[in-house]
């Protein structure tokens, strides 16, 4: 059997009372942190762009985008859904691959599962379903140092989440195993192959690539149901064993972790390393951040106070802090959400970064205050950070404060929401409200938490959504 048929025959004969009860909880945290990133995205430039197309395309009325609640066709929907979740890079990760999962692999099977009017058990299913297969597609060729999205300068999430977005859609579809297999060979067919240029100029590439991967997940089972063929053979190719024209080979250049795709599977759930993001920016940011507000609650000092931060990084996220003359002064949100010195001099203002719309505006970024307290900012390189990332798999954050009194204070802190440092069940709720507070109340949040928290007991998905 190729590796996509043993996908398929997994996905299409897993069941809900398959799944282990921590890998459920899990789940439901994954969509329960999606609904509430994708609320808080739904009036991005970048969200209102695609809106206005869709809008204007029109079409059977089958799922609702949050937050405006138009009913237009499931794969349009998921799109704009998956647009919104990553609009403030708030969204999960799964850090073996630098990979946010949710925004397009809940978008389309909340889709799809509105339209086939499906349970929360069934959703949360395909969720798991797509969680998996994206992750160990990404783990098949993307693993560091050999990570060919780092060296080659391409953004994983425009490349790996055609094959979540089509896995969760394509569970809901109820394709078969050949249905399966096809959808995805298409899904190789739907891989892009956006660049990282986002880092330094902020184009719109990054937010697009969740609703492109969404869109396509839906299409692509779509096709697959009405017969379209796909190549079976589409991560390891069949010409020779060396894979030539399999995906892996084409992109990895070697086939090395290729029993990435099924190993341990239904026995080792990679769900479960999920991190949830508490900081609107980059994940590698988040622990410096987490840094500077745990030495400022200690210390009782405040951004007056500060004379001089230095953050010490890992030769491979030296792009946090350069080019310096970029990195002190963004030019728009998308590149401030990956400058350390900036992101750093807002928590040290603000005390947090959950409101990112606001608090890395264009009235912000040229704001005389922030730019003076992002000059303190210093960045160093550590190469034996680089050394513990790789065995150990951990980001250590080691940040240094020197304040206008000569007190010196230092911290070495980790990825703020990831396993080794997890967000707290208060944390997590106090991010819901954050970011939705804008939109609903105080009750209508409450109803909206308690469904997600129980969803595997909610009959129709439809229902819920609509409820919104």
């Amino acid at each position: 059997m190729y590796y996509a048929e043993k996908l398929a025959e997994w996905l299409v004969h897993l069941k809900y009372e398959d799944i282990p009860a921590d890998v459920v909880e899990k789940a439901k945290a994954c969509i329960y942190d999606w609904v509430c990133i994708t609320i808080y995205g739904a009036d991005s430039p970048w969200s209102k762009a695609l809106l206005d197309i869709v809008r204007e395309t029109g079409g059977r009325e089958e799922s609702t985008i949050l937050v405006h609640r138009d009913l237009l066709p499931c794969a349009h929907a998921a799109m704009v859904n998956a647009v919104m979740a990553l609009s403030y890079d708030l969204s999960d990760t799964y850090p073996k691959v630098e990979l946010h999962p949710s925004c397009s692999v809940i978008a389309s099977a909340l889709a799809v599962g509105e339209r086939e009017d499906v349970t929360g058990a069934d959703l949360i299913t395909s969720v798991v379903g797509g969680y998996e297969v994206i992750t160990r597609v990404a783990a098949a060729m993307n693993r560091r140092p050999e990570s060919f999205t780092a060296v080659r300068g391409f953004e994983a999430n425009s490349i790996f989440p055609p094959f979540g977005a089509v896995a969760g859609a394509g569970k809901l579809l109820n394709l078969k195993e050949e249905e399966m297999a096809n959808a995805f060979g298409l899904a190789g067919g739907s891989m892009g192959a956006a660049t990282i240029e986002y880092l330094l100029d902020g184009n719109w590439t990054y937010r697009w690539n969740s609703g492109r991967a969404a869109l396509n997940g839906i299409l692509n089972a779509l096709m697959a149901k009405r017969g379209f063929v796909g190549p079976h053979a589409v991560f390891e190719g069949h010409w020779d064993d060396k894979g030539r024209y399999g995906v892996i080979s084409a992109l990895a250049g070697n086939m090395m972790y290729r029993d990435s795709l099924v190993e341990g599977l239904g026995d080792v759930w990679n769900i479960k390393e999920m991190a949830f993001k508490y900081y609107g920016c980059c994940h590698y940011n988040q622990g410096y951040l987490d840094g500077i507000v745990k030495l400022m609650k200690e210390y009782g000092f405040a951004a007056e106070d500060v004379e001089e931060i230095t953050a010490c990084v890992p030769h491979f996220a030296l792009f946090l802090g350069v080019p310096r003359e970029v990195k002190v002064k963004p030019k728009n949100l998308t590149i401030a959400q990956w400058s350390l010195p900036f992101v750093l001099a807002t928590v040290l203002a603000d005390g947090h970064l959950l409101d990112p719309r606001e608090q890395l505006s264009d009235k912000r970024l040229t704001d005389p205050g922030m730019l003076k307290l992002t000059e303190k900012v210093k960045i160093e390189r550590d190469r034996e950070l680089d050394k513990t990332f790789m065995e150990e798999g951990i980001f250590k954050s080691p940040l240094k404060v020197r304040l206008k009194n000569g007190k010196d204070y230092e911290i070495t802190s980790t990825c703020k929401g990831f396993s080794h440092n997890p967000l707290t069940e208060e944390e997590t709720d106090h991010k819901f409200d954050a970011l939705t507070s804008g939109v609903h109340n105080e009750e209508k949040r409450a109803q909206i938490k308690r469904e997600l928290k129980n969803l595997e007991e909610i009959k129709s998905i439809s229902a819920l959504i609509r409820n919104w």
